[in-house]
């Protein structure tokens, strides 16, 4: 008497299933633990960041033409007041 025909004793294992299981949970309490720290953790982000700061900081350089020759102003139609 066997347990099992040879078909059944040579069918592959399950075992992916689990592995794969236990990876998508490792991701995501991977991304529970990031979004945490994002919230309580870490400071906000500074004003410097935003697009309103950035755009008056433009503003700003091409009003002092902040290196004309071959910089960030040459970039800049100063008669037009658009870029070239």
């Amino acid at each position: 008497m066997f347990n099992a025909t040879y078909a059944e004793m040579k069918k592959p294992a399950a075992e992916w299933k689990t592995v794969l299981g236990g990876i998508f949970f490792f991701i995501g309490f991977t991304d529970l633990v990031v979004l945490w720290q994002r919230y309580y953790v870490y400071p906000p982000h500074p004003p410097t960041l935003d697009d309103e700061w950035q755009a008056m900081q433009v503003k700003r350089m091409l009003d002092m033409r902040v290196n004309p020759e071959e910089g960030f102003s040459t970039k800049w139609d100063y008669e037009k007041g658009q870029w070239k």
